[in-house]
């Protein structure tokens, strides 16, 4: 504690009184009015900064900075569960009404002391003076926590805005972290680059984007309201999700988490209140202003978006990582439109981290030159001509290149120091009012504000403290309740931590901590960039030749007793999750039908995890039967080239050692002893290790498996993939016989728009594709039967002409297929997994999707490929 009052020096002398007021040399340029000379006397401190901003400068500043109605767009969807559709409404206008009152308590204080200290100095002079030196120091380390932390969350939200946009215009790419952190570097480099050469002209570009932002704003809600389908009000406003919670209200109140990160942050302004003109009069109304605007806007979009989300798992699961764009495309059915959005977005999100920077690196030059932070005299030091404090911003830039490395390592590691932004701002607000709330309860005098809260002040003092520490409550919640350790909230031991440290052996100490803590997160983030970079060559070189010998266990390297026994031998595949109680009886098959009114040619890939590659529900043992039935009948219904051996292998080995008997254990047995795995259902054995014969291979995953497979390696040439091996009972206008040994791309070559629009996103998407990295998708026809194996040709090629058939509309089907895409990790097969469900037109009627699917069959001719109405016929 003696080390922090020694290294932090504010002392309360230095307050003076306006009449006291001798305005020093400070040259007319920088010092402002009348007013702000005085300010600057009234708290000792000399003007080096540029006084640039005007009232309406400033507002737009802090509403970019603030970029509410972006991020509620981009972040709303995944904080759905807690509390659903209404709780999120009605959540929102709980924070909104809170932190209104948090604003006009800052904005009076503000008016007092427009200093870029902001909430540590107003605890400072506030604060009982026994007291006041370590509960300042307490905020104003909080404070450069909370907004250093927010610079790097906004910079790499920047990234995967750009991620995403790449994912747009080719789906075979996939974003890795290292990737994402490093362009959210390179948007840092550019924030600093319009903070310090640009900085003059700031102020003007802020008017500029101030322009796209509303403009942004009116386009979103204008397309969204007028060209997507809608939600009723009730399913909007009073239907709720408790997401285990014991009850709804708790589900609600952890969802407070949602809007807090796009809504707290009203200090930002306040920090640049030494190079806004006239600040003590423009700085609280220009909050004020600003709280008012972002409230509004991010009140409309979110309500917005409620009703016209669509389908909200799909949404999640956009392959761009970013849901409202899954949203917009859904609505207009336009790649070329989507992008436009997402790329107003962007410049937004980037002109937020430029804001980001300039706040960030003066509330550190501040809290510096107040002596809060080691090594003060340099960081606090303003070069004179430039008029920036530039050694602030190259801390606060290798702070961020710290933090946003640990997302290479870990996202769960980075969002817990990520963390700190909320609950280090919101120990700032709440230490700072409580302060002036007792200063005004003791009946002391405040100092002369231009915005006085008069005797209201209490009452909004109060108010604002209770909604903050609810807040603060439940932003260390967890996101779901009895949490694993991976989705548990950690927050608060960084936050006690961090307090910990700092109280028990001061600012040295805690800052030293940091240091290294930033150090080893570089090496290791290094580390995994490196290993990640090696891992992008070797998959450029193509797999080894080695993968092509005759001997189908060779270079597997496969030990029962041992990899078997675990996941050790599967790791990369990713964790599988087991059905202990599963009665497969008692499963309904799954209902995956969704159709679009416009058919785009697209891969349409959403991500899963492993758990999604096999199914087994109430139809597994008559399916079986009919399986063995087909094969029987159509032999060559499996086959697999010799190059294709060791691929088909490896995949029964993770089926048999690792999938089965883990996904299944009441359907598959695991016998160590024996050496195989029992299926209780057909009563039949399978070996651990792969037969010899590669055909009895295919015909012991036929037998066991109700999914058909399609597996692929690299070509010789190393330039696309082609297939090797099949097991393909449930055929329907596809014949993989006639493609074993053919490209990709070559397979696909009647398939109308395939080359123009898929060829080379495919071939990409499958050579970076990743073991443990599972997609899936849905295709769909109508059948005029329920014959699970149609080998009949159900497309049309140019020159042929369709035929009349007649059929019975009663006993036509919807024919769905769930399509799964995965690697694996030893000879670098990617694995094309089918299942196929068969719906009654009259299912599709009766659950109300009959309109929707006439009106899909017409869309086919009015997507990104007309050609796809006749292809189908």
């Amino acid at each position: 504690m003696d080390r922090i009052k020694e290294g932090f020096v504010f002392p309360q002398s230095d307050v003076h009184e306006l009449s006291d007021v001798t305005p020093g040399d400070t040259t007319s340029e920088k010092a402002g009015n009348e007013w702000d000379r005085r300010g600057m006397v009234r708290i000792g401190k000399k003007q080096e900064l540029r006084r640039e901003f005007h009232f309406f400068s400033i507002t737009g500043y802090a509403m970019i900075l603030g970029c509410s109605w972006e991020f509620a767009l981009i972040n709303v969807v995944l904080t759905l569960s807690n509390g659903g559709k209404a709780g999120t409404i009605y959540m929102l206008l709980v924070a909104i009404c809170g932190l209104f009152f948090v604003c006009l308590s800052m904005a009076e204080m503000a008016s007092m002391a427009p200093t870029a200290g902001g909430q540590y100095h107003w605890t400072s002079e506030f604060a009982p003076r026994k007291y006041q030196k370590i509960l300042s120091f307490t905020v104003g380390f909080f404070c450069v926590l909370g907004w250093q932390t927010s610079l790097a969350a906004t910079c790499f939200a920047s990234a995967q805005q750009i991620t995403a946009l790449i994912n747009l215009s080719d789906q075979s790419y996939e974003p890795s972290q290292w990737q994402t952190a490093l362009l959210s570097w390179a948007i840092l480099l550019l924030a600093i680059f319009a903070n310090t050469v640009l900085f003059r002209k700031l102020p003007l570009l802020e008017g500029v984007v101030i322009f796209i932002h509303v403009l942004g704003f009116f386009a979103f809600v204008i397309v969204l309201w007028t060209m997507a389908p809608r939600g009723t009000a009730s399913s909007v406003f009073t239907e709720f999700e408790s997401n285990g919670w014991p009850t709804t209200g708790l589900a609600c109140l952890v969802g407070l988490n949602g809007p807090l990160p796009y809504l707290s942050g009203c200090d930002s302004s306040v920090h640049l209140a030494e190079e806004l003109k006239n600040s003590a009069w423009r700085l609280p109304r220009s909050m004020l202003v600003t709280a008012i605007t972002n409230y509004i806007t991010s009140f409309i979009i979110v309500v917005t978006l409620m009703f016209c989300l669509g389908d909200i798992e799909s949404v999640v699961k956009s392959p761009t990582g970013q849901p409202y764009i899954a949203v917009v495309l859904n609505v207009t059915h336009s790649v070329p439109a989507a992008k436009v959005l997402a790329v107003v977005i962007l410049i937004l999100v980037v002109s937020c981290s430029v804001n980001g920077v300039t706040t960030t690196s003066r509330q550190l030059w501040s809290f510096a030159r107040d002596g809060g932070l080691p090594y003060s005299s340099w960081l606090s030091r303003v070069r004179p001509g430039l008029d920036v404090p530039v050694n602030a911003m190259a801390v606060s830039m290798v702070f961020t290149i710290c933090l946003t490395s640990i997302a290479i390592g870990s996202e769960v590691a980075y969002g817990i120091f990520v963390s700190l932004n909320a609950s280090g701002l919101l120990t700032s607000y709440i230490i700072c009012i409580a302060c002036i709330l007792q200063k005004r309860l003791r009946g002391e005098t405040l100092p002369a504000s231009r915005f006085n809260l008069g005797k209201a002040g209490n009452a909004v003092n109060i108010i604002a403290l209770c909604f903050l520490m609810v807040f603060w409550v439940f932003q260390f919640f967890p996101a779901a309740p009895s949490p694993v350790p991976s989705e548990m909230n950690w927050s608060c031991v960084i936050w006690t931590s961090v307090l910990t440290t700092m109280l028990i052996f001061g600012k040295d100490v805690a800052w030293m901590l940091l240091q290294v803590t930033g150090i080893a997160v570089s090496y290791f983030a290094l580390r995994k960039f490196m290993g990640e970079y090696r891992l992008s060559l070797s998959r450029l070189k193509g797999p080894s030749r080695k993968q092509t010998l005759s001997n189908p266990t060779e270079g597997l390297g496969i030990n029962v007793n041992e990899e078997s026994r675990g996941s050790s031998a599967w790791a990369s595949m990713g964790n599988v999750t087991p059905l202990h109680d599963l009665d497969y009886r008692a499963v309904e098959p799954l209902r995956i039908y969704k159709f679009s009114p416009k058919y785009f040619l697209t891969m349409g890939l959403q991500k899963i995890d492993i758990n999604g590659i096999i199914h087994i529900d109430s139809t597994y043992a008559e399916r079986i039967k009919a399986r063995q039935d087909i094969v029987r009948q159509y032999p060559g219904a499996l086959d697999c080239l010799d190059s294709g051996v060791v691929m088909l292998n490896e995949l029964y080995e993770f089926l048999v050692q690792e999938y089965l008997p883990h996904r299944y254990p009441t359907i598959f047995r695991l016998d160590f002893c024996a050496g195989a795995v029992e299926n209780l259902v057909t009563n039949e054995r399978l070996p651990l290790t792969a037969p010899a014969d590669r055909y009895e291979t295919l015909r012991k995953i036929n037998r066991n498996v109700d999914e058909d497979f399609l597996m692929l390696l690299s070509s010789p040439d190393c330039d696309g993939y082609s297939l090797q091996s099949f097991v393909w009972a449930y055929p329907v206008g596809f014949d993989p016989q006639s493609k074993l040994g053919i490209k990709l791309r070559d397979a696909h070559q009647p398939v109308p728009g395939y080359k123009e629009k898929l060829a080379l996103s495919m071939d990409r998407y499958f050579s970076s594709l990743e073991p443990g990295n599972v997609k899936c998708r849905v295709n769909w026809a109508i059948a005029t039967n329920d014959n699970l194996c149609e080998r009949g040709e159900y497309h049309l090629y140019p020159g042929q002409k369709p035929t009349e058939t007649e059929f019975d509309l009663e006993n036509c089907y919807v024919r769905c297929e769930l399509q799964t895409l995965f690697a694996l990790p030893k000879s670098g097969g990617r694995i094309l997994s089918v299942h196929l469900y068969l719906y009654p037109l009259q299912e599709i009627k009766d659950v109300g999707l009959g309109p929707e699917m006439a009106e899909a069959v017409d869309g086919l001719k009015n997507g990104n490929v007309p050609g796809f109405h006749r292809y189908k016929r």
